[in-house]
């Protein structure tokens, strides 16, 4: 946080123990997975200032958008190509004395 945002961050916790800072931080992120903490970290961009705790979590739990999973429906086959099908299965089944 220091190195994103230099003294907001150090200022955003003036007048607090630092010790007692990381204890609470500490407490409330472990209860994270560590994809979740990268994924707020990744997050940090699109703040212009250090997050409070609260907004830090809600950054790690935000879905991540799925676009780059989502793929198109497996492409249906035309009549003609599903008539091909069956003729090289029948082909096939005649190769291997099959009825």
């Amino acid at each position: 946080m220091a190195a994103n945002y230099g003294a907001r961050f150090a200022d955003a916790w003036r007048g607090v123990e630092p010790e007692t800072v990381k204890a609470v931080w500490a407490k409330k992120l472990g209860s994270l997975k560590p994809e979740q903490i990268r994924r707020g970290i990744g997050q940090l961009e699109q703040c212009k200032f250090p997050p409070t705790l609260p907004e830090f979590i809600a950054l790690c739990k935000q879905a991540i958008p799925q676009a780059h999973v989502l793929k198109l429906p497996a492409p249906r086959p035309s009549p003609e190509q599903r008539e091909q099908g069956r003729n090289r299965i029948n082909e096939m089944k005649r190769m291997l004395g099959a009825t």
